[in-house]
C-alpha cells in the first residue's frame, strides 16, 4: 500500500498507527480473524518539491498496471486516479487532488487532461532497487510546459521585493504571516507559484511561516 500524507505538523508515526489499527480492526472482524495483521514498521520519505510529487503520484496510480492487476490506472477500484481525473467524486473527502492539478493548469478540466497524458507518457522515470521513484532526469515534452525556470530561492526574493516595489511597499509588508496588504501579499504568492518550482511549504516560509494549507487555499482562490 502507498500513501501520500499531508501530516500538516502532526506526527507521521500517529499517523499511521492511527490507519493501522482501523483497517486492522474492520479486517479482522469482517474475516473474523484476530491477531497482527501488519508486520514490519512503515517506511516514509519527505516529499520536498512539485517535481518528485507529481512523479510519485504517476508511480502510485501506475502499480496496479505494473503489477498486471488491471491493464489501466482508472479500472482500478482502490485508486484515488479516479478522482484524480474526475471518473469519481471523492466522497470521503480525503483526496487533496487540486495540490497536484495545479500543477498542470488552472483550468481544472484542463488540468485533468494534461495529467492522464502525463500518467500515460512512455516512462523517463528512474527507480531505486526498491522500487520507489527517484526524480526523472527530465519529462518528455513536459519540461518547459509545466516547470518554469527560477529555482533559485534567492531570485524568488528579489521576485518578491520587486512586486513589492510595484506595489509602492517594503518587501517586509508582503513576507509577515498577518500581512497588513494581504490581497497584494495574495498576489505575490501566486506569482512565485507561477514563475518558481518551490514547493508551497518552502512558499509559505518565505511569507513568514504561512503553513501549507494557507499557501494551498491562496493558489485555489485564485481559480
Amino acid at each position: 500500500m502507498h500513501l501520500i500524507i499531508d501530516t500538516n505538523g502532526s506526527d507521521i508515526s500517529q499517523v499511521m498507527k492511527s490507519i493501522n489499527v482501523s483497517y486492522a480492526n474492520y479486517f479482522n472482524k469482517t474475516y473474523r480473524r484476530c491477531g497482527h495483521l501488519f508486520q514490519d514498521r512503515f517506511k516514509s520519505e519527505v516529499v520536498d518539491n512539485d517535481r518528485y510529487l507529481t512523479e510519485l503520484t504517476r508511480y502510485i496510480h501506475l502499480n496496479p498496471v505494473r503489477a498486471k492487476i488491471v491493464s489501466k490506472p482508472g479500472n482500478y477500484e482502490w485508486s484515488s486516479y479516479q478522482v484524480y481525473v474526475g471518473l469519481e467524486k471523492d466522497l470521503s473527502q480525503l483526496v487533496d487532488a487540486a495540490l497536484v492539478l495545479e500543477l498542470f493548469s488552472s483550468s481544472y478540466s484542463k488540468a485533468r487532461q494534461e495529467y492522464i497524458r502525463y500518467v500515460n507518457r512512455d516512462g523517463d522515470a528512474v527507480y531505486d532497487e526498491d522500487g520507489s521513484p527517484r526524480v526523472p532526469i527530465h519529462f518528455p515534452d513536459l519540461e518547459n510546459e509545466y516547470y518554469p525556470d527560477i529555482y533559485d530561492e534567492k531570485k524568488v526574493e528579489e521576485l518578491i521585493e520587486e512586486i513589492a516595489n510595484r506595489s509602492k511597499l517594503c518587501k517586509d509588508d508582503l513576507v509577515q504571516k498577518n500581512a497588513i496588504h494581504m490581497d497584494i501579499r495574495n498576489k505575490a504568492i501566486l506569482e512565485v507559484r507561477k514563475v518558481s518550482n518551490l514547493s508551497m511549504k518552502k512558499i509559505g516560509q518565505l511569507f513568514g511561516g504561512l503553513s501549507e494549507s494557507a499557501v494551498s487555499k491562496i493558489i485555489n482562490s485564485s481559480r
